[in-house]
């Protein structure tokens, strides 16, 4: 799980951690300061080696963890110099574990320094960047051994800048203890922008220690939040440097690894902070001057939010200034409207017009927009969150000054996301716009997959603060803007099991000639907020263009659409045609391997694999159909075969032992159903004994799992019906959801013998 690591965010830097034979002076004697700091003190929340009985049967246990973040005041060593006024830093993690297993053993014999670097700790590289790393063993015995970076590293891979490496740890041996830091010196230049971070308190492994220590000078001012039960920094001043020093320590977390349906942003306690040079401004509320440190309040969230109503406001003003308030944008969108309404006569009315726009607006940067560098294996792409405000800026203004169709931008804090008592930053906030009226159309702008009256399933039955859109004359024309003092508050719509369903029709033949061979055809359709996955997994760009083009007026292949372009385009046709089919090609491989994705095994053969409907509305479903043979699924016994009858659904989720037991909410991604209907034709001169095990039903208030098998002739037919009703469940109601969980995968498991007759 991704989310739990400690992370700082912006962090890209060259990972520079092998001291070469050319080091310099200066950076040998940091890298003494630094060991000597760290290894050669005493710090009290590494000393002790002993594990509680609790843990005594725990693959890793840390014994302690540490996360330091430091101006360099306190250390004599400045790297180097440039003009302007600099911020020096040492960003600083260390981790001590104990390895208490084979597997543990396994993991940690071989460390790569981009695992180390990714997983644990992530510095903010900024203008100068130095790391260093340092690790040892200390044996059962008290025996330490030093590692020797240069003897123990490899380089796996050189890819321009960046040396991916991997260190052995020889002697390493089940009951010996870990003990690393990865240390990095940079430096911040003046700059008035905040520098976010963020501390995860937990891991996959239980941790007896868990500390952040973070030092910053009397120049620096930050704010801090800390949610879901974390604990509050105890705050003082740094004698030396005048400024601040934020400690926490935690004892015995336990460990969190690979729980499912949970929310990180919602369940397990965070530390977040801002810090920055000068002072912290936040319309609405005090400034917190440099020098000090303030704890976020529940005020942030209506703070939050009126900000990035304040962030669209100058979107649409720089959006309209930068581009004549979008005079050819609005005069090719009408034109184009003008033109699709002579062949669609019935599409002429306000919702259609507002819905034509969308696609216009999709169709102009994702479908039309290409060139050689476009990469035509996929149709699916995201956009960022100031490109979504310009895209929205731009459909503002030619809905409500050339289509007269009044707008409201929906600020919203999405389940995947922090609660809404808990924003920090805009980059909590999705934003969407829907029109008013008495029926409100729905549009978002996150992705090319997004389509009209759609509401991602993340921000479903989400409160949103509303803002509606007004006009102002300015610039020589009307000036959008957002009245942030006529806000209101509204619940969005939600999407129930039966909406977001998947349906597969999966007919298999035994190959007469060998039946340990399935010929199968599988066909799949899914609708709601199961589709676009299943989109974003199969579609190339191509798909998506050609789709797209005629809900637009447009039916021209995408060479011919190119030409038209320009004279110049011309030159790039043959080179994109050849990208076309390189494309079309690797096609084929998608669909391998989304049969791998759902039945965890590759397939024999895949001889044939098409779209049938591309789902590119909010009602029409995403339809494929695909012929493969699959080896695997039987086996001799014998002269009669043993089938895994129940492997011809989609593999079904196993709740490990270790997480029957839950005291955590669950958080899934949205009600939904899947159904099968399975026809295995039994093959000539063979009876198909086990049939009454395939007949199952659990059914409660959080789901289902159906299963009714009949054979007819020489066809058994079995139909599956399971289901979610809800996204959420509080814990009391998790034994409901492990009944019909565990009865998929006991159904999973089940076989049928083909008997010899």
């Amino acid at each position: 799980m991704k989310q739990v690591y400690t992370i700082v965010f912006c962090c890209l830097f060259t990972f520079s951690l092998i001291a070469q034979k050319g080091e310099t002076k200066e950076y040998k004697a940091i890298k003494n300061e630094l060991n000597e700091k760290i290894f050669g003190s005493a710090d009290p929340y590494f000393v002790a080696n002993a594990i509680p009985d609790e843990y005594k049967n725990e693959s890793v246990v840390v014994l302690a963890q540490k996360h330091s973040l430091e101006s360099d005041s306190k250390y004599k060593f400045r790297i180097g110099s440039t003009s302007g006024v600099k911020y020096n830093f040492y960003d600083i993690f260390r981790k001590k574990l104990l390895i208490n297993d084979q597997s543990a053993l396994e993991e940690y014999s071989e460390l790569s320094f981009t695992k180390l670097q990714s997983k644990d700790w992530s510095p903010v590289g900024k203008l100068k960047n130095y790391s260093f790393i340092n690790i040892r063993i200390i044996k059962a015995n008290g025996a330490i051994k030093n590692i020797d970076i240069d003897e123990s590293s490899v380089i796996l891979k050189d890819e321009k800048d960046e040396k991916k490496n991997k260190i052995a740890i020889p002697d390493l041996g089940v009951g010996d203890i870990l003990d690393y830091y990865v240390a990095n010196y940079y430096q911040e230049s003046g700059d008035n922008k905040s520098t976010p971070l963020i501390y995860v308190l937990g891991d996959d492994h239980p941790i007896l220690n868990y500390v952040i220590s973070l030092q910053f000078d009397a120049r620096i001012a930050a704010e801090y939040q800390s949610i879901n039960g974390a604990p509050d920094f105890k705050i003082s001043r740094d004698q030396e440097g005048g400024g601040n020093v934020l400690n926490m320590a935690v004892k015995n977390l336990p460990k969190i690894k690979g729980l499912i349906w949970s929310s990180s942003h919602r369940q397990l306690p965070i530390i977040r902070l801002n810090y920055k040079r000068g002072t912290i401004s936040r319309d609405g509320m005090p400034d917190i001057k440099e020098g000090n440190v303030a704890k976020a309040t529940k005020s942030y969230a209506d703070l939050t939010e009126a900000n990035m109503a304040s962030i669209m406001n100058s979107v649409l003003y720089a959006g309209a200034a930068g581009s004549r308030i979008y005079k050819y944008e609005r005069d090719y969108a009408k034109e184009a409207w003008k033109k699709y309404i002579e062949k669609h006569p019935e599409a002429n009315k306000p919702d259609s017009m507002t819905s034509f726009l969308f696609r216009y607006m999709n169709w102009i940067s994702f479908s039309y927009s290409f060139t050689p560098r476009t990469n035509f294996d996929v149709a699916y792409r995201e956009v960022d969150l100031e490109r979504q405000l310009y895209r929205i800026s731009e459909f503002a203004y030619i809905s409500l000054l050339e289509f007269k169709k009044d707008l409201e931008l929906l600020v919203v804090c999405g389940k995947n996301s922090y609660d809404r008592d808990n924003l920090f930053s805009v980059a909590d906030l999705s934003v969407l716009v829907r029109t008013k009226g008495p029926n409100p159309q729905y549009f978002t702008f996150g992705d090319a997959l997004c389509f009209q009256n759609t509401i991602p399933h993340y921000l479903q039955g989400q409160k949103a603060k509303v803002y509606p859109f007004d006009s102002k004359s300015m610039l020589g024309g009307k000036l959008l803007f957002i009245e942030k003092k006529e806000s209101s508050t509204a619940t969005l719509p939600s999407t129930d099991h039966k909406t977001n369903a998947q349906i597969e029709t999966i007919l298999v033949k035994p190959d007469v000639s060998d039946l340990l061979l399935m010929n199968v055809n599988r066909k799949v359709s899914t609708k709601g907020n199961l589709k676009k996955n299943e989109q974003a997994a199969l579609m190339i760009y191509e798909d998506l263009a050609l789709q797209t083009s005629p809900a637009v007026g447009r039916t021209d292949d995408l060479i011919t659409q190119h030409i038209n372009k320009g004279k110049e385009r011309k030159k790039e046709a043959d080179e994109i045609k050849i990208l076309l089919v390189k494309a079309r090609a690797k096609h084929k491989e998608d669909f391998e391997k989304e049969i791998q994705r759902v039945y965890d095994i590759k397939a024999k053969e895949l001889k044939q694999y098409k779209i049938t409907n591309f789902g590119l509305s909010e009602e029409a479903p995403f339809d494929f159909e695909e012929e493969f043979v699959m080896e695997g699924w039987s086996k001799r016994a014998g002269n009669n075969y043993i089938v895994d009858i129940g492997k011809l659904i989609a593999s079904q989720i196993s709740i490990d032992k270790d997480q029957r037991q839950r005291t955590k909410d669950v958080y899934m991604p949205f009600p939904r159903s899947f159904n099968y209907r399975i026809e295995f034709i039994v093959p000539s001169g063979y009876s198909a004994d086990g049939i009454e095990k395939l007949n199952m039903l659990v059914e409660n208030e959080a789901g289902a799992f159906k299963s009714l098998a009949k054979l007819t002739d020489n066809k058994l037919i079995i139909d599956i019906n399971k289901y979610y009703l809800h996204s959420f469940e509080p814990a009391s109601k998790w034994p409901l959801l492990l009944a019909f969980l565990d009865k998929a995968t006991e159904f999973n498991q089940q076989k049928i013998l083909l008997k010899k007759m």
